[in-house]
């Protein structure tokens, strides 16, 4: 795991997603639950957060290690040498989603690794980062599985499904890269006419004229 990228997707699309993704000239791919992995290297990492329709996040591994509860758990993640990703007078972010006997809660994990990170700098340097859930200077994700934890350095930043061009939000409006995904799972070309006489705020067609017009799916600026 820690030689590939994690490219996550909303879940039962991993095979569309892996379908995608060679299909744009990544070489390798290995579907996971809510994701694919590929090739750790940074041409995958443009070709994924620039290309793909259906990806919601391009993930690079930072470290992975066994974890029987708290304890070791915020110990091995003190140990990372954060200095590598992160000054200490930029801000932070984490995303967790964790399935452990004892550390159940996704919340309480994400706190054990910022005292972790805060408690590593305050050592080495006596500052700390701050945190900043709206706007990080560096977003990091936290998965642990089957005590395994995997931290990750988003290289995505927002989430890839938000294209940015909604300009606010709106009742019940679909996640984009789930209507790309149906898109493309229905056969949708160029060739084809598409009607939808409940387009709300349009999603299914926006995301069906950028097919056709082969645009990548990403507004300048989002």
């Amino acid at each position: 795991c820690m030689r590939d990228l994690f490219v996550s997707c909303p879940y039962g699309f991993e095979s569309l997603l892996q379908k995608e993704l060679l299909s744009l000239g990544v070489s390798k791919t290995f579907p996971r639950f809510c994701g694919v992995l590929i090739p750790k290297n940074m041409q995958n990492v443009f070709i994924a957060n620039y290309q793909s329709r259906v990806a919601t996040r391009v993930l690079w591994p930072l470290a992975e290690f066994n974890c029987s509860g708290k304890e070791d758990f915020y110990s091995n993640t003190r140990k990372i040498n954060w200095s590598l990703f992160l000054n200490p007078q930029k801000t932070f972010a984490i995303d967790s989603n964790v399935q452990h006997p004892k550390l159940t809660n996704s919340l309480f994990a994400a706190m054990v690794v910022k005292d972790a990170i805060c408690d590593h700098f305050r050592d080495k340097t006596g500052i700390r980062p701050s945190v900043d859930i709206h706007n990080p200077d560096l977003q990091l994700n936290l998965f642990i599985h089957k005590c395994v934890a995997t931290l990750y350095l988003d290289t995505s930043g927002a989430p890839l499904h938000k294209r940015g061009w909604r300009t606010g939000p709106s009742e019940a409006s679909l996640h984009e890269s789930i209507a790309a995904g149906l898109l493309l799972l229905a056969g949708y070309s160029p060739e084809k006419t598409l009607c939808d006489p409940f387009c709300g705020s349009g999603t299914f067609l926006i995301e069906a004229a950028w097919i056709a017009t082969n645009t990548p799916p990403i507004v300048t600026g989002k």
